[in-house]
């Protein structure tokens, strides 16, 4: 675990296949949004999350993200700040970058996360941890 890593409070979880697409918000909102691949998730906790990408993502950036895994039958849907990047040994993995996420408040304004998505993570949590 990196020093970035370790800023990230809380209990984090493997959730076995589990996989993270994201678009990055627009300012202005010109064209229709394109989810990228399926991008394996690394960890998940109620602050954040990281995944492995073989495209860097510069931090402060603004994504929405769609977590899929096995027990879900729809996505969870999640909005989050770009923390982190670093550079991955290519023996290790076939991704070049592992990405940090830290997860807007669960408040359920606009551009925020719903209250019911953090009760999902905790149930992931519980379930993984």
């Amino acid at each position: 675990m990196t020093a970035l890593e370790e800023k990230r409070p809380g209990l984090r979880v493997v959730v076995p296949e589990a996989t993270v697409q994201f678009f990055e918000r627009r300012i202005l909102g010109i064209g229709k949004p394109r989810y990228s691949n399926k991008l394996p998730l690394g960890n998940l906790s109620r602050s954040g999350l990281c995944f492995f990408s073989n495209r860097p993502l510069r931090p402060g950036r603004r994504l929405n993200m769609q977590l899929s895994y096995s027990a879900a039958d729809t996505a969870l849907t999640l909005q989050g700040r770009v923390i982190y990047f670093y550079p991955l040994l290519r023996n290790q993995t076939s991704y070049c970058f592992r990405i940090g996420i830290q997860f807007m408040p669960f408040t359920g304004k606009r551009g925020c996360n719903t209250p019911d998505t953090l009760g999902v993570i905790i149930q992931l949590e519980k379930k993984y941890g």
